[in-house]
C-alpha cells in the first residue's frame, strides 16, 4: 500500500496498463520546480490515457478507483481485493490473560506514523498494554519504555503468524494507503485492525465491530482509543471473533479473470 493517489491496473490493448502513482506534497515542503511539475503532468496525462485505453481496469480499493475517476479515468474500474495464499492462514489463538498486546508492522518512516503511535502509547496506563514493533530495530527507534519491544526485521512469510501473537494491529499511517498487505495479514490471523481514517484503510474495518477507525495524525485520539481498548479487552476478543478473512489468492485470480473475460477480451491478458 503506497501513497495515494495510488495505483489502478488495467489490461490494455497493448498489454497491461501500468500502475499510476499520484503526487503527494514532499514532506520537507520544498518546491520541486516547474520543470519537474511539467514532467509530472505529462506523465500523469499519459497514464490516464493508458488506463482509459485499457480493456479492463482493476483497483484493490474503492478509494483508489475514486481517485482515478476524479483524475480523468472515465471508464469503469473494477474493485478487486488482493488475496493471500490459503496455506498461510494460521490457527487463530484465543487471547490469554495479561496486558493488551498491540502490534505495529512496517518501517519507521514518518509516513507510517510509528512516532505518532509511540506518543499515543505513552497515554496508556502502565501495565495495561505492551507495544510490539515488527520491522523497526532498536537502532531505528532508540531508547524505548519497558512495555515497548522492537523485534527488528522479519521474514515476510512469517507476518500472519507474527500477527497472531498480538491482540490488535495498529496502522497509524499519515498518507493515503491503498490496501496495505499488513492489514490483510492481520485479518488472515484473525486480528482486529486499528487504522487511520485515510485512503483505503477504512474499507478494511467495520468500525466498532471488527476494528476501529481513528482520526489521522492525532496522538491524543490514538492514545484515548488505545487506553480504552486496554481497559476493555473483551471488546478486542469480540472483534477478533468476527474479523473477516481476506480473499484467497485463488479467489483474487478468479475475480481478475472474470473481469477480463467479462469485458469481452479474448484469451489471457498479455504482460508485455
Amino acid at each position: 500500500g503506497g501513497p495515494a493517489p495510488g495505483g489502478g491496473a488495467g489490461g490494455g490493448r497493448r498489454g497491461v496498463a501500468p500502475w499510476v502513482a499520484g503526487r503527494r506534497a514532499r514532506s520537507d515542503g520544498d518546491d520541486p520546480g516547474p520543470a519537474a511539475a511539467n514532467r509530472w503532468r505529462r506523465r500523469q496525462r499519459a497514464m490516464i490515457r493508458a488506463l482509459n485505453d485499457a480493456d479492463v481496469r482493476f483497483s484493490p480499493s474503492r478509494f483508489v478507483a475514486e481517485v482515478h475517476a476524479r483524475q480523468g479515468v472515465t471508464e469503469p474500474i473494477r474493485v478487486v481485493s488482493n488475496g493471500l495464499p490459503a496455506a498461510d492462514r494460521p490457527d487463530v489463538a484465543s487471547r490469554g490473560p495479561g496486558p493488551l498486546r498491540i502490534g505495529f508492522f512496517g518501517n519507521p518512516h514518518p509516513t507510517k506514523g510509528l512516532d505518532l503511535l509511540l506518543r499515543a502509547f505513552a497515554s496508556v496506563p502502565r501495565g495495561a498494554a505492551t507495544l510490539e514493533l515488527f520491522g523497526p530495530s532498536p537502532n531505528d527507534v532508540g531508547a524505548l519504555p519497558d512495555a515497548v519491544t522492537a523485534h527488528g526485521r522479519y521474514d515476510a512469510s512469517a507476518a500472519p503468524s507474527l500477527a497472531a501473537t498480538v491482540d490488535v494491529v495498529a496502522i497509524p499511517s499519515r498518507w493515503d494507503e491503498n490496501q496495505p498487505l499488513v492489514a490483510l495479514e492481520a485479518r488472515q490471523a484473525g486480528r482486529p485492525l486499528l487504522v487511520a481514517d485515510l485512503g483505503g484503510l477504512p474499507e478494511l474495518v467495520r468500525d466498532g465491530r471488527d476494528g476501529w477507525i481513528v482520526a489521522p495524525d492525532d496522538p491524543e485520539a490514538w492514545g484515548e482509543r488505545l487506553a480504552l481498548l486496554a481497559a476493555t479487552p473483551s471488546s478486542v476478543v469480540s472483534a477478533s471473533e468476527i474479523v473477516e478473512r481476506p480473499p484467497t489468492a485463488e479467489a483474487m485470480t478468479d475475480a481478475y479473470l472474470e473481469g477480463w473475460l467479462g469485458a469481452g477480451a479474448q484469451g489471457l491478458p498479455s504482460t508485455g
